[in-house]
């Protein structure tokens, strides 16, 4: 029993990773995306 649960386990952490993978590169674009709304933001408060 204990081994099928471990194999179980490292299965879905393999898909997790699958996962996080193809997040990734949302996750880059929108890290971007804020940093650039947030400069955008902070120039606007230097003008008031």
């Amino acid at each position: 029993g204990r081994n099928l649960e471990l194999a179980e386990k490292v299965f879905d952490l393999g898909q997790e990773l699958e996962e996080l993978e193809q997040n990734n590169i949302y996750v880059r674009y929108r890290k971007r995306f804020l940093r650039r709304l947030w400069l955008r933001r902070r120039t606007l408060q230097k003008s008031r």
